[in-house]
């Protein structure tokens, strides 16, 4: 049994003990990478060239799943939330989809 760490974005990663870091290889670079940075990669897609390493059709999901962990802790302890990803909302609890959506001063809208 060990414990496994990495930095940020999956960088620096060591397992301890130091017997089992050492017997476990760097699997093959089977990904292709970026060439400068997330942002650089991000305007490059914009003009024109292959789509970006995190496209909208993969980040767009995952921003969901990652932020669908906030509707849960209203949803509070040992509650099921059921969400449809199409219409954007919870089925089951309706009380929660108002934190789903920006209430805005009257005068003000976006």
């Amino acid at each position: 049994m060990g414990v496994f760490t990495m930095g940020r974005h999956g960088d620096g990663f060591r397992m301890v003990p130091e017997e089992a870091h050492r017997a476990f290889p760097k699997p093959p670079r089977t990904l292709p990478r970026i060439k400068g940075t997330h942002q650089e990669d991000f305007f490059r897609a914009c003009r024109g060239g292959t789509p970006a390493s995190s496209n909208f059709n993969h980040a767009g999901p995952l921003a969901e799943l990652i932020l669908l962990g906030n509707i849960a802790v209203y949803a509070g302890v040992e509650k099921r939330v059921e969400w449809d990803s199409t219409e954007m909302r919870c089925t089951n609890m309706p009380e929660i989809n108002r934190y789903l959506k920006t209430s805005y001063r009257e005068g003000w809208r976006l």
